[in-house]
């Protein structure tokens, strides 16, 4: 799913027929929707306006075998047309970003050959055709782009391999904080970090200065059972049955310290910098001051707790989160 300057809304959808994939929008928020174009014989994956020019649509998709392949639209979606199947080796296609101010470079990330790990390609043409970037041996879950493009930023799910960042198209090299990524995203000057719990010790950071130090903003440890709510509120009405399965869900990070992850020799073969377990906040924030008690209901965390303030900084988790992530 995206959205284009207008506010409208694309995603890839079953079209009229039920037979076809069709690229669907909505001008009403998702109230309705209508069939962009039609695709018979291909199957949609992702799709993406350029942020710097709405009429400019890409979608990935895939066809029997499955063979990946790629379409572009310069018509604001309603026909799209078949620009190539070849991304830099990769046999897999997800569009990871489009560059803000520069509608024909595109990103996209692929499974390597075998199964293991991610391609990451460029396209400069419009999508005619791509080059490869950079690869992991852990799946790339995490990519972001900087407001004016300028500075590129990938996440694998393995340690080794970390946080890396490339500015205006030099080599991609580690950054001094390492953390485990999930996710990425990258808002007005702010890059946002998932990282794994157990190893991090935080689900949610921030950086202001590229990824070289990480701010922890949510620790899920901190959650603790939802506040008592009357009954008739939604809360009172419906947490009470979800708690028992993600208090389960969370049981399973270990309540303790992060343990501590064995120094690793970065990509270029320098050593690694060692981030101290507790991280000073690079702007003086810090994590956001405790709440002066339960105001509402919902879920609370201890006072003094990593989880501090936790309510803004879940919404920002959710927000993180919603960025798609591939499959591999």
């Amino acid at each position: 799913m995206t959205q284009d300057a207008t506010g409208d809304v694309l995603v890839a959808g079953v079209g009229p027929s039920g037979t076809e994939d069709a690229l669907l929008r909505s001008d009403d928020g998702g109230a309705s929707w209508r069939a962009a174009a039609t695709l018979p014989g291909y199957f949609l994956e992702t799709v993406e306006v350029a942020p710097s020019d709405p009429s400019r649509v890409y979608a990935t998709a895939f066809v029997t075998g499955p063979e990946p392949v790629f379409l572009r639209s310069d018509d604001g979606g309603a026909t799209m047309r078949e620009t190539t199947r070849s991304f830099a080796g990769a046999q897999s296609a997800w569009i990871a970003g489009v560059d803000p101010t520069r509608p024909d470079v595109v990103y996209v990330r692929g499974q390597r050959p075998g199964g293991a790990g991610t391609i990451l390609s460029r396209s400069d043409d419009g999508g005619r055709s791509f080059r490869r970037l950079a690869e992991t041996t852990g799946a790339m879950r995490g990519f972001a782009l900087s407001d004016d493009g300028a500075t590129v930023w990938f996440g694998s799910s393995d340690a080794r391999e970390g946080l890396q960042r490339s500015v205006r198209g030099g080599p991609f090299a580690r950054t001094r904080e390492q953390p485990v990524v999930q996710c990425l995203r990258q808002h007005a000057g702010t890059l946002y970090v998932c990282a794994d719990e157990a190893v991090d010790g935080y689900a949610l950071g921030r950086s202001r200065d590229g990824g070289d130090t990480v701010t922890p903003l949510l620790s899920l440890r901190a959650l603790t059972d939802p506040v008592t709510c009357p009954a008739g509120s939604v809360v009172g009405d419906r947490c009470a049955a979800l708690w028992p399965a993600q208090r389960a869900a969370l049981q399973r990070i270990d309540a303790g310290a992060p343990p501590a992850r064995p120094p690793h020799g970065a990509a270029d073969g320098s050593v690694a910098n060692d981030a101290p377990a507790e991280r000073a906040a690079p702007d003086g924030g810090g994590l956001p001051p405790p709440p002066a008690g339960p105001t509402g209901c919902g879920c609370a965390v201890p006072a003094g707790g990593a989880g501090r303030g936790w309510g803004r900084w879940l919404v920002a988790a959710l927000i993180v989160a919603a960025g798609r992530r591939p499959r591999w």
